[in-house]
This record gives C-alpha cells, structure tokens and sequence, in this order.
C-alpha cells in the first residue's frame, strides 16, 4: 500500500499557505526539507524580501543539522 505524502508552508503574517505534494512513500525527512526549501524559495522571491524579516520554524532537527553543516 501506497503511502501518500505532502508538507506545506504558511506566511501567516501575508496569509499565505503553500501545499506540496511529494511522491508516495517519501520520509517524513523529505517533507521537513521540502517544507523548508520552499519557504526559502518563497522568501527569496518575495517583493518583501528586502523590507521584511523573516523566520522559518521547524522542530525537524535532523534537517535543520543538515542544513548548518552544509554551510561550512
């Protein structure tokens, strides 16, 4: 049996809320980095971008180890 998986992302401040669908039977692990991927995708794009602070939140400590040591 397939298991079927998406993750999102929400801007509550602009109201704005992203779905994405992943493929079947991905890892909790690649939702998380997806999820944050794409809210760095969103915040690069944003017109925002230069006049807003942003934060991303995530209890994903995994990813987000992965994402501080790929800085180095």
């Amino acid at each position: 049996m397939d298991v079927l998986v998406a993750t999102s992302c929400t801007v509550l401040s602009l109201n704005r809320y992203r779905k994405f669908r992943l493929c079947n039977n991905s890892s909790v692990y690649a939702a998380e980095l997806t999820a944050i991927r794409e809210a760095v995708l969103w915040i690069l794009n944003c017109e925002y971008y230069n006049k807003c602070k942003f934060a991303i939140f995530s209890d994903s400590l995994s990813v987000l180890t992965l994402i501080k040591e790929s800085c180095y």
